[in-house]
């Protein structure tokens, strides 16, 4: 028995490097096991050679006698690229979902290194192309589903039932629903609630492991993909996929469009977004997560670029939302703290009351309102310290 159901998905991708041969027999095995045929036809499950951005860049650093030639610019990809990243030393991944998990005090931004920069290019080039596949192979007026993968994607057999539901329940302004996701939480992205419990609104939820879109949706993400691949750097550069996802999902969930000459990459992408929709008349175009999320990842580094936790149970949580004004409210307050203390209270609020369930979300409200007023002070009295050294 296939794994989708046919009269809701009429595709599945899954990306894999070439060099990436022990993932790609892994995930051929759950393919099969799960009831997923492999080929090109549809209801398939299609593999899509992935952009190796690591082998990009050893070609680029090869003397230039030496270098074959691959239709790709690494020299300006990476003077494109944002150099700068807050990463802990010694910390080559960072778990947003974990909301306990913050930088410590005084940690400095490093610049990014080409090869992490060029593993991003090589994850966002990878998708592009498994999207311009989907699309070609996809039958005119067909508005099935389409699942893209990562190869280090785990889908669970005894899921199936509840992902083809979901698929087939979905809001009808839904053009893509995050079968794995990982919510912020770290800076009060908060999921939004629904009508329904299995569904959420994501207000920034990382990682592209596995995604189900609808075609015209896909046409607008692409358009909004290869704008960003060719981001001149004055604009604010290239950024990474899951960055683009997240702002794309703060503007369709909360509104929120940034100011135009503080967050240049931001507001481009965003009005490729909106030109997008109207060139394609994509009545779905919002992005949904599932709740909780199936599909989890095998916690290794993808060769795609993605970073994940080695030790992440957190995808499979059932979280609890909040109404979209509670959401911005969070983020709000989240955004004027100044102590590294009053915002590691405000995690830890966060945290027992998305992942534990332990406060309502107006309890949660009233809790971060008390230590931002006890940071206030307490800023406010340094300040006026300060002032009469």
């Amino acid at each position: 028995m296939p794994f989708f159901d046919q009269k809701e998905v009429s595709h599945s991708y899954y990306i894999n490097l070439e060099r990436s041969k022990d993932r790609n027999a892994t995930f051929e095995d759950q393919a099969r096991r799960l009831g997923f045929e492999l080929g090109s036809a549809e209801g398939q499950m299609t593999r899509v050679p992935g952009a190796d951005g690591y082998q990009l860049l050893e070609n680029y650093n090869r003397p230039e006698e030496q270098r074959e030639d691959t239709g790709v610019d690494v020299k300006d990809i990476l003077h494109r690229s944002k150099r700068e990243a807050p990463v802990p030393p010694g910390i080559d991944w960072l778990d947003p979902i974990e909301a306990d998990m913050v930088l410590p005090e005084g940690t400095a931004s490093l610049p990014e290194d080409d090869k992490h920069i060029m593993g991003q290019y090589g994850c966002r080039a990878s998708h592009v192309k498994a999207m311009k596949q989907a699309l070609r192979d996809c039958a005119p007026g067909d508005n099935r589903w389409i699942v893209i993968f990562e190869d280090d994607s785990l889908i669970p057999a005894e899921q199936q039932d509840y992902i083809n539901l979901a698929l087939r329940n979905a809001p009808e302004n839904a053009g893509a629903i995050m079968l794995a996701a990982k919510h912020r939480l770290l800076n009060g992205s908060i999921p939004v609630e629904t009508n329904s419990p299995e569904f959420a609104l994501p207000t920034q939820a990382r990682t592209t492991t596995a995604i189900a879109y609808r075609p015209e949706m896909l046409r607008v993400m692409l358009d909004v993909y290869e704008r960003n691949l060719k981001m001149p750097y004055d604009k604010g550069g290239i950024s990474s996929l899951s960055n683009v996802n997240s702002i794309i999902q703060e503007y369709t969930t909360l509104g929120y469009i940034p100011d135009k000459d503080k967050h240049k990459d931001y507001k481009i992408l965003i009005d490729t977004f909106r030109r997008g929709i109207r060139k394609y008349n994509a009545k779905a175009h919002l992005f949904y997560t599932l709740n909780p999320c199936p599909v989890v990842t095998t916690g290794v580094d993808s060769d795609t670029g993605n970073m994940v936790n080695p030790d992440d149970s957190s995808l499979a949580l059932t979280l609890q939302a909040f109404p979209r004004e509670n959401v911005k409210q969070v983020k709000e307050i989240m955004g004027v703290l100044h102590s590294e203390a009053a915002k590691r209270d405000a995690r830890r609020v966060i945290n027992e009351a998305v992942k534990e369930g332990t406060h309502t979300p107006e309890n949660t409200l009233r809790l971060l309102s008390r230590i931002q007023q006890a940071d206030a002070r307490i800023n406010h009295a340094t300040n006026q310290a300060l002032s009469k050294m």
